[in-house]
């Protein structure tokens, strides 16, 4: 007769059993858990958001070599990513950034040519981007600014540099045709015609290079009001302005000087005007405006350029008013004084270059740091017109002032031979004032003379074509004394 299994018995080994089955599949599910988790962190995605990570980490501790070599893996896995998943527009925004951060830090220690195959495959890349999202603001943005990273790449690019670049910037404009670009996108354009015009000049296209310093100021002032754009573009308008100048300025071709150092004051003006409490404008502006006095002064339009230099000295007087404690401004009104004293200096209109001069030393006087060498420009200025003029003691007392100054500068930096070179100047300058009437004192003259003569020739570094002629001006000056 069989024996009866007991209710509880039962019940315990049926409550053991569902214990036994919950563990079983509990550890069947932790360990596919395990295994999946194992499978992400080896996936392509995973490796490349890891790799990313240590070259961000790298960067900020400024080891670049390291970081170069993060993006060098987070690239293998990102190829092999796409490899799975071939469609992902995602992945290969992620790749194009990758290919960016490798064109950067290749060029970074002049791998020249690593950073040109890295930039000409981001260039393919955002192109076959932009074909497949043409109305993109990054695709577009994309497609530009690896066509200026190729331009930028070195050596190796430079041959197709102009053409790459027109042809990204041809690609984007082509699509504005349909959808308004965003301000970004000009943004982009503006800065793509702006290294077109660089790689135009590289080639002595000098035409060519303004005619794009043009297209790129219509598109960074384009479809918005100059408030937002220079909100939005910072300073791109002035960038490209002040670039096309300089080349002007460069080649002496007055007319596209002329034009664009317009277009830079235009920039500056509305900055000015946007930002009233950055003071340091107005100083931009003022030596911006003597710029192109100089330039109408060459032209032989000299009342514009007087009107220039008087609207640059004003507008820094008010803004020294305004903001005394400012030294930089102050340093800017002081050169805008100095170059409009030259200018009247060069007219022979000596009661005004005088005038000029003199507020130029006054105004000097409580300049520090790096200002003292305006100051100290100011007093050579003021006693070389005053000697000039046969106002010979008074000249005398200035004269003796900048020696003294030029030396204090010159011993607190022994080792910058510019400002020993000052010196030399200051004491020619006191050495022929001592020499003229009234109350002629010629044995100290020809003793300041002597002394820098010595110091000069005894200087290795002093053999500038500056120096050279302060040489023969003290030779003259000591036989002249000599035979007194």
């Amino acid at each position: 007769m069989s024996q009866k299994i007991p209710i509880q018995a039962k019940l315990l080994l049926a409550i053991f059993m569902v214990i036994a089955t919950s563990i079983g599949l509990y550890k069947w599910s932790e360990f596919k858990r395990v295994e999946a988790m194992k499978e992400r962190e080896q996936s392509p995605k995973a490796r490349v958001d890891r790799a990313l990570e240590r070259a961000q980490r790298a960067t900020i501790n400024k080891q670049f070599r390291q970081a170069e070599t993060e993006y060098k893996t987070a690239y293998s896995a990102i190829v092999d990513a796409i490899g799975e998943r071939p469609d992902s527009i995602k992945l290969k925004r992620s790749k194009l950034v990758i290919l960016k951060q490798l064109s950067h830090w290749t060029k970074h220690r002049k791998d020249f040519q690593a950073a040109y195959r890295w930039s000409d495959e981001a260039v393919k890349l955002a192109t076959m981007l932009l074909e497949s999202r043409p109305t993109d603001t990054r695709a577009r943005r994309d497609r530009i600014s690896t066509a200026v990273a190729y331009a930028e790449a070195g050596p190796l690019a430079e041959p197709d540099a102009r053409a790459i670049l027109k042809s990204a910037i041809e690609s984007v404009s082509k699509t504005t045709e349909t959808v308004p670009p965003s301000a970004s996108v000009r943004e982009m354009l503006a800065r793509g015609w702006l290294q077109v015009a660089k790689a135009a000049a590289v080639e002595d296209d000098y035409n060519a290079s303004f005619e794009a310093s043009r297209k790129g100021l219509k598109w960074s002032r384009s479809g918005t009001t100059a408030d937002e754009q220079n909100r939005r573009l910072n300073s791109l308008p002035y960038q490209i302005a002040d670039s096309a100048a300089q080349l002007a300025r460069e080649k002496s071709d007055v007319k596209h000087q002329i034009e664009f150092e317009k277009e830079a004051l235009v920039a500056l003006a509305v900055s000015a005007r946007l930002d009233e409490k950055n003071p340091s404008i107005q100083g931009m502006l003022a030596a911006r405006r003597a710029r192109l006095a100089d330039v109408f002064q060459k032209k032989g339009d000299l009342d514009r350029s007087k009107r220039l230099h008087k609207l640059a000295v004003g507008t820094l007087a008010d803004a020294v008013s305004q903001y005394p404690k400012r030294k930089k401004l102050r340093l800017s009104w002081v050169r805008a004084l100095n170059h409009q004293g030259a200018f009247y200096s060069d007219l022979k209109k000596n009661k005004r270059a005088l005038a000029a001069y003199e507020s130029a030393y006054n105004a000097a006087d409580s300049l520090m740091g790096k200002g003292r060498r305006a100051k100290l420009i100011s007093m050579g200025n003021y006693a070389q017109l005053l000697g000039r003029l046969d106002r010979t003691l008074d000249a005398r007392k200035i004269a003796e002032e900048a020696y003294k100054f030029a030396n204090t500068l010159s011993d607190e930096s022994s080792k910058t031979w510019s400002l020993r070179l000052d010196v030399v100047s200051a004491g020619l300058r006191l050495a022929r004032l001592l020499r003229a009437t009234p109350r002629p004192d010629k044995t100290r003259a020809l003793g300041i003379a002597k002394n820098e003569y010595n110091i000069l020739v005894s200087r290795v570094e002093l053999k500038t074509k500056k120096a050279r002629k302060l040489k023969a001006a003290l030779q003259s000056l000591i036989q002249e004394l000599r035979r007194r």
